[in-house]
């Protein structure tokens, strides 16, 4: 079953999600949807502004960031609002008439918010799956609003190159929003965060000789840690804010390409790839120490790996074999490590995105570098479950995955026809894309992290002004 999607030629032939149920066209889901663009056409929505969140983006001593730059809605829908699949009259749907839909064999109550332009089944739940222009998607229903973007500058960083593994973000325990970067003009390694006043920015200690890639976790007293490269003798070195000051420590005086994460327990643990590029390794703090371990070895790593937790400490780490052109997922029980490969197709691409559920099964997100392809990786209880998300060609650089609080994934990626910022959400038994930034050049390297209320913090580096740059989704 295919998806009708309207808008954009991107998604024709996007494959469905198997884990989320439609139900088949009846009288009833017309007359919803029907009512739905009476609706719509009885009314005229202002589109959404940024107002009051200029303030935002305001530049450290010296610097010049430029404000809020180019705030739009997210995209029109690109889902159907079940439209299009064959069905016939049940004599359930007789008892449910709108605004309510049958979603399984449940008459669910539909969303009716101003913003709302199609519903569709989720399951036994009937959500908004399209929204007006001025509104955005979010949690099922519509929010006036739209993305904010701004430039986080800080001294002479705009003349700045920044590559790949040159920027980082991660949030505390109060959704703040921490960010770590090299600034190639002046050549080190910056933290910056957003508080209410802007961004508040500083060069790291011993910055100067630290190199990318760069990867930043907060730990359990909301303090930032970054791991880097040390210019000088290339060491895997961490630096961690104390609150006064920045500890530096080395981990291994021959790692690089670092991936970093605190577990439930507050330990922080790295993994990493050898000076070769041919062994994969782990490194955990204990007391004050740094232990490693091999997990993978002959795997010839192109990129850096992706380390994330299950809830009950289990590290799990997912990488690309080069040697095998292969994804494969490495997991430690009882102190020992077993690997498996997620993805054999012999077209699979670096840098993978990681990230676990709460009953500790990994996703990853990642492309085939043939057809430049967005592809998204589910643990099963016996095995993975592979499938593309968006048509060939779509993906241009590299992808970034986070869970949502009810498992279901959120994406960035580089559009490969204009190099812009795309985000990706699910909708219904497909897939709904949107625009986080629609500059050109604007939209490599991203990361994305969710907040508590699922909303979407994402990083990433502007080719047109050599740029870092911010962007969120905002209710007005």
């Amino acid at each position: 079953m295919r998806t009708r999607l309207t808008g954009t030629s991107e998604f024709a032939n996007v494959a469905p999600m198997t884990s989320t149920i439609r139900s088949p066209l009846t009288f009833q889901r017309l007359i919803a949807v029907l009512s739905l663009a009476l609706a719509a056409c009885s009314s005229e929505e202002a589109p959404a502004t940024d107002a009051g969140l200029a303030d935002a983006f305001v530049a450290d001593a010296g610097g010049s960031d430029g404000g809020l730059s180019d705030s739009g809605p997210m995209d029109a829908s690109l889902a159907d609002g079940g439209v299009n699949d064959a069905g016939s009259l049940d004599a359930s749907d007789l008892g449910c008439v709108y605004p309510s839909l049958m979603c399984g064999d449940v008459c669910s109550p539909c969303p009716s918010a101003a913003g709302v332009l199609s519903v569709d089944c989720a399951a036994t739940t009937c959500v908004a799956v399209g929204c007006h222009a001025g509104y955005f998607l979010h949690e099922g229903t519509c929010i006036a609003g739209g993305w904010v973007r701004g430039s986080i500058a800080t001294v002479g960083d705009t003349a700045g190159l920044v590559y790949l593994g040159d920027v980082a973000i991660a949030l505390d325990s109060a959704s703040h929003v921490h960010v770590a970067y090299y600034d190639y003009a002046n050549s080190n390694v910056r933290h910056a965060s957003l508080t209410t006043l802007g961004w508040v920015s500083a060069v790291v200690t011993e910055a100067a000789a630290m190199r990318p890639p760069l990867s930043l976790s907060i730990d359990g007293s909301d303090h930032p840690m970054i791991a880097a490269r040390r210019a000088s003798d290339s060491a895997l070195v961490v630096v961690r804010y104390t609150g006064s000051a920045w500890d530096t420590q080395v981990v291994d005086a021959a790692g690089s390409a670092a991936s970093l994460a605190f577990d439930p327990s507050d330990v922080p643990h790295l993994a990493y790839h050898d000076a070769s590029g041919d062994t994969l390794r782990y490194a955990s703090l204990v007391g004050s120490a740094w232990e490693t371990s091999v997990v993978a070895s002959a795997t010839q790593l192109l990129g850096p790996p992706s380390l994330a937790f299950s809830a009950d400490g289990t590290p799990n780490i997912a990488f690309h074999d080069e040697a095998a052109n292969t994804l494969r997922f490495a997991r430690r029980s009882a102190g020992t490590w077993t690997t498996v490969t997620v993805d054999a197709g012999g077209d699979v691409g670096p840098l993978p995105s990681l990230a676990m559920d709460a009953s500790g099964h990994g996703h990853v997100a990642y492309a085939t570098r043939s057809s430049n392809t967005l592809m998204y990786a589910v643990e099963g209880a016996t095995e993975w479950t592979t499938t593309s998300v968006g048509a060939p060609g779509m993906n241009g650089g590299a992808q970034s995955l986070a869970l949502a609080s009810d498992g279901t994934p959120r994406f960035t990626f580089e559009r490969r026809s204009d190099h812009s910022l795309g985000y990706i959400t699910p909708a219904g038994t497909g897939w709904r894309l949107g625009t986080a930034d629609a500059d050109a050049l604007a939209g490599y390297h991203s990361m994305l992290v969710l907040d508590a209320a699922n909303y979407p913090h994402i990083i990433y580096s502007d080719f047109t002004g050599f740029t870092v740059k911010y962007a969120t989704l905002r209710a007005d």
